[in-house]
């Protein structure tokens, strides 16, 4: 089976794929912002189709979403957060995320938005 993931490293993602059977490779390097080693990303998440990774950043209380396309990712927006983010789960439904803080007794939960809606 396939897999498919991104690390964030600094200012970048680094954007790694394979299977089981032959091993994982470095297949390329995205540039998030100019300022991206600052967002101190601590958790990284796709949705269930993964179509789109989700990365909290804990530097300025936000979560980005960048779309996931053959072995790129396209910035598609940054949301600030009430929060320090910690974790985050998407419903079972693929319509909401709920975000919980490492700081804070809060469950944010939000609509998911994607660039087809």
């Amino acid at each position: 089976e396939s897999i498919r993931y991104a690390v964030a490293v600094g200012d970048s993602f680094v954007i790694c794929k394979g299977n089981l059977n032959s091993g994982l490779s470095v297949v390329g390097t995205v540039s998030r912002t100019a300022d991206g080693a600052s967002l101190n990303t601590n958790y990284m998440f796709t949705d269930k189709k993964g179509t789109y990774l989700y990365a909290l950043n804990t530097g300025d209380n936000s979560i980005s979403q960048y779309l996931m396309e053959d072995d790129s990712l396209t910035f598609v927006a940054k949301t600030d957060l009430e929060i320090t983010p910690q974790r985050a789960a998407i419903s079972n439904s693929g319509v909401y995320m709920f975000i919980t803080g490492n700081d804070s007794s809060k469950i944010l939960m939000m609509k998911i938005n994607t660039q087809s809606e």
